[in-house]
């Protein structure tokens, strides 16, 4: 494997946000859509390749996006769950870009992601080089995570709906984290919607 293999994200947001009740990716954040500001932070860190999914709802959520260097691919088979996001996204990250040594994955409702976490998460990738690095919220661990080129035949077969945890748990041993405390406030509910602008 590559130290200075070139990495990439993979944005999933296909999800029908059922919880909430209406799309979460359209929630207004910071003056714009909660998914364009994963977006932008995901196009202001140094990766190499940017694949968003988008699932239901893509026809109204398309129109407000300002895509940079972002490539989207629809996910018409949302409903299997996360882990049909995982392989659209990156059998098509590969299809672009077949030398890419890493990919990162990332949700599209975590309001607190910044370019500096998904640049602290190549560093230590390229410095030290693991199968695997994950997000520790300090209760908590998750995305954005980072998987080696040696884990996408992994991925590539994934199925049902949670996602690559199996993955991380399975090979433990070959995690390492990146601190991000933040990470574990997410967009589930009205309620966390609410709480999050209250804040703001």
């Amino acid at each position: 494997m590559s130290v200075l293999s070139e990495i990439g994200i993979v944005i999933l947001a296909a999800g029908a946000s059922t919880r909430l009740g209406s799309p979460k990716q359209l929630l207004d954040y910071n003056n714009k859509i909660l998914l364009q500001h994963t977006i932008d932070k995901a196009e202001a860190s140094s990766a190499a390749h940017i694949t968003l999914v988008l699932g239901a709802n893509a026809d109204h959520i398309l129109p407000h996006l300002s895509l940079g260097r972002s490539h989207i691919v629809i996910n018409e088979n949302w409903k299997q769950g996360m882990s049909s996001s995982i392989r659209i996204g990156l059998e098509t990250l590969l299809a672009g870009s077949p030398t890419v040594g890493a990919v990162i994955f990332t949700l599209c409702d975590q309001p607190y992601l910044s370019s500096q976490i998904i640049d602290a998460i190549i560093a230590k990738h390229q410095l030290s080089p693991r199968l695997i690095y994950n997000c520790n919220y300090g209760e908590g661990y998750g995305p954005p995570t980072l998987f080696s080129s040696d884990l996408f035949p992994m991925l590539l077969n994934l199925r049902g709906s949670e996602g690559a945890k199996s993955i991380v748990s399975q090979y433990a041993e070959e995690v390492d984290f990146i601190d991000f405390p933040e990470g574990a406030y997410d967009i589930d509910t009205i309620t966390d919607y609410e709480n999050l602008i209250n804040k703001h």
